[in-house]
């Protein structure tokens, strides 16, 4: 299963949506990949140039006063004036293919940058993404632990009362209080980090944290996507950007091989002009004016003191380098999409025996609370099932949010949606 171009939209949050879209179009990064790939598509055109013959205009005028020494007289010249005009034409032919291997070499970048291009992108709304559902289980924590500190200053109300009925006493007033004074310290952390999500989701989309408008995010609002592969086959693999410019390096090293193999063989140049040269202005588009040439020229490397040909080992070098660099990008993309289909899998049985765990403590805890109140059990056993209960509640957001963020590492390791 291919996925969807807008990845994003799976989690069905459409605050969400917007804010991917918004890093798109605002990213800095995104922008410089762009400029880059604009870049090397205008190389490209640039290359194609040589399929066409090249036609100039000239025009020119000169005047000349020369010394009658030479001949005998001691002298000058009369002035004469000279003046050119015309088109000239040169078109390099192409026998051995090293323009056409050029050309190659250059349409092979280009495709490199758009898929740096892809993976940019990809890389940027992954960013934004995570940090969404980062923010989102900060959030769900930072919910899930005020409702246990209004456990626990319900608790401490109770047993105050019981206190000052001399039903308990002060080291159990002191213990609820420790209690909720701890569970209190929890909460700066998890505000400090929904602040440095928050503002690193401004940063993605171009714009400083004090002037983004970030929406609050919770884990409660997005959806886990219903669908997802089980196994990936090699074609999904090969849709990666990274592995199609590694792709894209190797046909550009192939290309350079073929260049710098048809600089060991003759170049062959026809060229030729048209021109209307007279002394005088008057006379110029007149029939005894018109002039021209045609010429071809053919230059062949003799003697380079072997460079031409270390250049070509240099190139098959490169090559094999390439090859080998795009073998390694596949292996590691391969790997890598195995540790994510594992790791899904893990976080699955994680998020259910988190639940378990919840339900369980969450029991525990009536239970003592029942027994506490016929004075079965210690006030110590109620705030312990009590914290319990709260660990396991912050737990199993902790747990759904690694689900959520290892989903979107399966999407960027499949290389998301085609963006361009």
């Amino acid at each position: 299963m291919r996925p969807p171009r807008d990845w994003w939209t799976a989690f069905g949050s459409r605050d969400l949506d917007a804010l991917a879209r918004a890093a798109l179009s605002g990213s800095q990064t995104v922008a410089s990949a762009r400029a880059a790939l604009a870049q090397a598509r205008a190389a490209e055109a640039q290359s194609r140039a040589s399929l066409y013959p090249q036609l100039d205009f000239s025009a020119s005028a000169s005047r000349l006063k020369s010394s009658l020494l030479p001949e005998g007289i001691n002298q000058l010249g009369p002035v004469t004036n000279d003046f050119t005009i015309g088109p000239s034409v040169r078109y390099l032919l192409d026998p051995f293919g090293g323009e056409r291997r050029l050309r190659e070499e250059k349409h092979a970048l280009s495709q490199r940058q758009a898929f740096l291009f892809e993976g940019a992108s990809l890389t940027v709304t992954g960013e934004v993404v995570r940090d969404a559902i980062d923010a989102a289980r900060a959030q769900s924590q930072i919910d899930a632990l005020e409702s246990l500190i209004g456990d626990d200053e319900q608790t401490l109300a109770m047993i105050a009362q019981l206190a000052a009925r001399r039903l308990k006493t002060a080291s159990d007033v002191a213990a609820a209080r420790s209690l909720l004074a701890g569970d209190r310290a929890l909460l700066p952390p998890l505000r400090q980090q929904l602040s440095v999500d928050r503002d690193a989701m401004a940063i993605l989309t171009g714009k400083t944290p004090g002037e983004a408008a970030i929406p609050d995010f919770r884990l409660e609002t997005l959806d886990l996507p219903a669908r997802l592969p089980i196994s990936v086959p090699a074609d999904l693999i090969r849709q990666r950007p990274d592995v199609r410019a590694a792709e894209a390096d190797l046909h550009a090293a192939s290309a350079a091989v073929g260049v710098a193999t048809a600089q060991l063989y003759p170049s062959l140049t026809l060229s030729g002009a048209i021109t209307q040269e007279s002394l005088t202005t008057s006379n110029l588009f007149t029939g005894s004016a018109t002039g021209g040439f045609l010429a071809a020229s053919l230059a062949a490397p003799i003697l380079h003191g072997g460079e031409l040909r270390a250049q070509r080992r240099q190139a098959v070098a490169a090559y094999d380098g390439a090859l080998a660099a795009y073998r390694q990008t596949v292996l590691q993309a391969c790997g890598q999409v195995a540790d994510v289909l594992q790791a899904l899998d893990h976080d699955a049985q994680a998020v259910e025996a988190q639940r378990q765990a919840l339900d369980a403590s969450a029991a525990a805890l009536e239970a003592a609370r029942a027994r506490f109140g016929v004075a079965r059990v210690t006030v110590l056993e109620v705030l312990d099932a009590q914290r319990q209960v709260g660990r396991a509640r912050i737990a199993l957001v902790g747990a759904r949010a690694q689900r959520y963020l290892d989903t979107v590492q399966l999407y960027a390791a499949l290389g998301g949606g085609r963006i361009r």
